[in-house]
C-alpha cells in the first residue's frame, strides 16, 4: 500500500497542478484571444532569428505537434485548446514567413561572374572619401538579378552618368556577402530585403548609351554645399544627415557607426 501511495502521488501533484492552470486560465479567458497574434508573431520571429531550412522544418513540425497534443490530451479542456491554438498559429507564423520569402520573386545571384551588359543606373552616390562611385543598377539582361551595384573608381565616370542613364560595362558580380560569423552584421539579409542582387566592380571604362536626364541637381548641390563648409568625415556625416548621402564617410567611421 505504501508503494502504491508513493507511486500516485507524482500523478495527484500533476492533476490539482492542471486543475489550477484550468481554474486560471478560465478566470482569464477573456484575455486569451490577445495572444493569438502573439503567437503567430512568435512563428514568424523564429523564421527571421534562425538561419538555416532545417530549423524552419523544425519549427513548424514542432508547432504541429503542439496542436496534435492539445488535440488529443483532454480536447474539452481550455488548456488543450490554448495549446492546439499556440502550436497552430506558431507553425503557421513560420510557414507564412517562409512562403513569402520564397515567392517574393527576388532573384540572387548564385555564383562570382564575370559578365558584359547594359543596365539603367537607378541611382549613383559618391564616395570621395574613397575615390569611388557606386552605381545602383537595374540590368537589361534577364540572365542578372533585378537590381546590382557596382563600384567603379572617381576618375573613370563618363561623361552624362546619372540617374536614368543608361550605360554598358564589364563588371566582377558576386552574390551579398554573408556574415562571416555568427550574430555579425548579415549583408545578404540587409541586400534581399533591399532588392539587391548582386554587387561588384566594373572593370574597364563604363560607356554612357543615353545619358541622364536633366535634373536640378539640388540634392546634389547641397551635399557638396555641407561638405564644402566642413572638412573631412565629418563633412560627410553632416551630408548623411542633410541628404542620405554616405559617400563622403571614411570607412573607419562607417564601421564604427556602423
Amino acid at each position: 500500500m505504501a508503494i502504491r501511495g508513493l507511486q500516485t502521488a507524482p500523478i495527484t501533484a500533476l492533476r490539482r497542478g492542471f486543475a489550477r492552470l484550468e481554474r486560471w486560465l478560465e478566470a482569464e479567458r477573456d484575455q486569451l484571444p490577445l495572444w493569438l497574434p502573439v503567437m503567430l508573431g512568435t512563428g514568424i520571429a523564429a523564421w527571421f532569428a534562425l538561419p538555416l531550412r532545417e530549423h524552419w522544418v523544425a519549427t513548424i513540425c514542432g508547432g504541429l505537434a503542439v496542436m496534435a497534443a492539445g488535440i488529443s490530451v483532454s480536447p474539452g479542456r481550455r488548456f488543450a485548446r490554448v495549446l492546439m491554438w499556440s502550436g497552430a498559429l506558431i507553425a503557421l507564423g513560420c510557414g507564412l514567413a517562409w512562403w513569402r520569402a520564397a515567392d517574393d520573386g527576388r532573384q540572387v545571384l548564385a555564383k562570382p561572374v564575370t559578365v558584359a551588359f547594359e543596365a539603367v543606373v537607378l541611382d549613383i552616390q559618391a564616395r570621395p572619401a574613397d575615390d569611388k562611385v557606386r552605381l545602383l543598377l537595374a540590368p537589361a539582361s534577364g540572365d542578372l538579378p533585378a537590381k546590382v551595384r557596382v563600384t567603379i573608381a572617381g576618375d573613370a565616370v563618363p561623361q552624362g552618368l546619372g540617374e536614368t542613364a543608361r550605360i554598358g560595362l564589364r563588371a566582377r558580380l558576386m552574390p551579398p556577402g554573408e556574415a562571416p560569423i555568427p550574430g555579425a552584421y548579415d549583408f545578404a539579409r540587409t541586400a534581399w530585403f533591399q532588392g539587391l542582387g548582386a554587387t561588384g566592380r566594373a572593370l574597364g571604362p563604363v560607356t554612357v548609351i543615353a545619358p541622364a536626364a536633366a535634373s536640378d541637381g539640388f540634392r546634389d548641390r547641397l551635399t557638396t554645399h555641407v561638405r564644402f563648409q566642413l572638412e573631412g568625415s565629418a563633412g560627410g556625416i553632416a551630408a548623411a544627415f542633410a541628404t542620405g548621402d554616405r559617400g563622403g564617410i571614411d570607412e573607419a567611421d562607417e564601421e564604427a557607426m556602423r
